[in-house]
Formats: C-alpha cells, structure tokens, sequence
C-alpha cells in the first residue's frame, strides 16, 4: 500500500501551504479596489448626467417646440375665425397634424424614459 498522498502509476499530489498575503498586499489591493469602485461610479454619475443633458435636448427641440407652435397657430386660428373661415379651418386641420407629431414624438420621449422591455 502507498502513503496517503500518493495515486496509482505513480504520479503524486503535491501539497502546497495555502497562500497568504502580508497586511501591506491586502491594504494595497484594498485601495486599488476602492479607486476602481470610485472610478466606476464617476463613470455612471457621468453617463447619467449625459443622458439626462441628451433627453433635455430632445423635449426642447421636439415636443416643446411643437407646443409653442401650436399655441401661436391657434392664436392665428382664433384671429381667422371671423375674418376667413376658410382659412381658419385649414390651419387647423394643419393644427390636428402637429398635434399628433407632438403626441407621438413625447411617446417616443417616454419609452426611452421607461422602456416598455422593462416591465
């Protein structure tokens, strides 16, 4: 019979003393994980801030520029009302078509606000 750290056709285990690190490596990597962890969170602070920038952008140059429209055309609609119906009548079918690239442009704002995959 052989020892207890032997295996037949004669290859053997090797025990090695389980590795451990000095108070200085441990404090070191400590650190270095805590800049990484710093590090990260800047970059997902950062990003945020960009996205929240990106989507100011698009409600200022979509919907809210529709709105402001919207309200000078139906100023215009209302001034047109008695002087020339039919003039009035097709700004504001012109009107009803704004609104709905509004509605569909704040829709579209939304889904990237809480996409619908994430329900």
């Amino acid at each position: 019979m052989t020892d207890n750290f032997s295996v037949r056709n004669r290859r053997s285990i090797t025990l090695e003393p389980p590795r451990v690190e000095t108070p200085q490596k441990s404090l070191d990597r400590l650190r270095l994980d805590i800049e990484e962890l710093r590090a990260s969170r800047e970059r997902i602070v950062l990003a945020a801030d960009a996205d929240r920038r990106r989507f100011e952008r698009q409600l200022h140059d979509g919907p809210q520029q529709y709105l402001v429209a919207l309200s000078v055309n139906l100023q215009l609609a209302r001034d047109l009302v008695e002087t020339d119906p039919a003039a009035a009548h097709a700004l504001l079918v012109e009107l009803e078509h704004d609104v709905r690239q509004a509605l569909d442009e704040t829709a579209q704002l939304a889904q990237q606000i809480h996409p619908p995959l994430l329900e």
